[in-house]
């Protein structure tokens, strides 16, 4: 599968993030190794897909817990993740792939592959990461898919946190990447300047992902990006923060609120966001 069945009739890639799973359970409360917390995740992810991925021009999912759920509803293009994430692996090492999944897998499912990154030039996995990270990008063209490359940067314990460190950094690991991935995900450079200088960088397209736990911020960077040479955007469960808090007395999960607030506030941030892309590209 190529880019364009995961691109709207407008050029542009609106993509719904459905393949953190674990994150989603973390941050509900929920154990999914135990049926009860599995059965009330699946009944809030169901809802997620049924009300939202509609909208997007594509969805991302994961092959254990998001795959078989979108299977008889996906009405949109299919990116599946090829490397695995739970409580037990840490977001910084070097990705490993989910058991018994790979780049063949993919390409069985006719979707489009990502992998998601974590990097620093400096850090002593670097080198790893990059050789993975060929070694999928050549294995993914000679199966004939492209890969979705989400690209985030972390800071050294030692580094500064001010925005003009991240953007160099940032930068310099695109420099590095940008020769192993069809599309390239990243987190907002911080201002328009640095946008304009990461799109005059790359010869081919890249969006934004979005993670600010304030929507309207989200809205604003993505205007910021669009502007500014970025087709698109990807999003995931900063689309729907205030479930977490969603309790009963008993502090279990109030299912009835939650499931309220993915059929209107969520969904209505994803219409928007899609449709907020697709003026941008028009103009």
């Amino acid at each position: 599968m190529h880019l364009p069945a995961i691109k709207s009739d407008q050029g542009t890639f609106s993509i719904l993030e459905l393949d953190q799973g674990h994150q989603l359970a973390t941050s509900l409360g929920l154990d999914i190794d135990i049926q009860g917390g599995l059965d009330q995740f699946n009944l809030i992810l169901q809802d997620i897909i049924t009300h939202l991925a509609s909208y997007p021009s594509a969805v991302v999912a994961e092959p254990m817990l998001s795959l078989p759920l979108l299977l008889d509803d996906l009405e949109k293009g299919l990116i599946l993740r090829l490397d695995q994430i739970n409580r037990k692996i840490s977001p910084i090492s070097t990705p490993r792939l989910a058991s018994n999944w790979g780049v063949d897998e993919v390409a069985n499912n006719y979707a489009v592959a990502k992998l998601e990154l974590w990097y620093h030039p400096a850090e002593e996995a670097a080198l790893n990461k990059k050789k993975l990270t060929a070694e999928l990008f050549e294995y993914c063209q000679h199966v004939g898919i492209d890969l979705l490359l989400k690209l985030n940067i972390y800071s050294l314990p030692d580094e500064s946190k001010e925005k003009v460190v991240f953007q160099e950094t940032q930068f310099q690991a695109i420099q590095e990447l940008r020769g192993n991935c069809h599309l390239l995900a990243v987190q907002y450079p911080g201002d328009a300047l640095a946008t304009a200088t990461l799109t005059a960088e790359l010869d081919h397209p890249w969006i934004v992902s979005l993670e600010d736990q304030d929507y309207e911020k989200n809205k604003q960077q993505l205007r910021i990006v669009l502007e500014n040479g970025a087709v698109g955007f990807v999003a995931g469960n900063i689309l729907w923060p205030e479930i977490f808090k969603m309790r009963q007395e008993d502090e279990s999960l109030d299912l009835s609120a939650i499931q309220s607030f993915i059929e209107t506030t969520a969904r209505d941030r994803m219409i928007e966001l899609v449709r907020i892309t697709n003026e941008q590209q028009k103009e």
